[in-house]
């Protein structure tokens, strides 16, 4: 009984840990779609290989992680260069900002 309990202790320990260890990470691929919304200039964006753990399979680019509106402006200009220049564009996301309906929002981005 006691080889049990301590089983079940290591599975929940290992459980909790994965998520203590959970970093930002990047994620690449091209750029399919490009939606804006907002005034102050948000927009989202999928991708391909899809972002499959984001709700919708979206990349959200909003003033929480781009406090900035011309941060926002740069990041846009990135994305539709990318997009017409068949280029890749790498993303971090941090499963730690997920929001609470899922959606994932992008702290940086490059251009390949």
């Amino acid at each position: 009984m006691n080889r049990v309990k301590s089983f079940l202790a290591f599975i929940l320990i290992a459980f909790c840990a994965q998520s203590v260890f959970a970093a930002p990470q990047w994620y690449r691929g091209e750029v399919t779609r490009i939606y804006q919304y907002g005034a102050a200039g948000q927009f989202t964006i999928t991708m391909d290989p899809p972002l499959n753990f984001c709700k919708y399979n979206y990349a959200y680019f909003s003033g929480e992680k781009f406090e900035d509106p011309e941060r926002l402006q740069v990041a846009l200009s990135i994305v539709l260069s990318a997009m017409h220049g068949g280029r890749t564009i790498g993303v971090v996301i941090d499963p730690e900002d997920l929001t609470s309906d899922g959606l994932c929002l992008v702290r940086s981005l490059d251009i390949r």
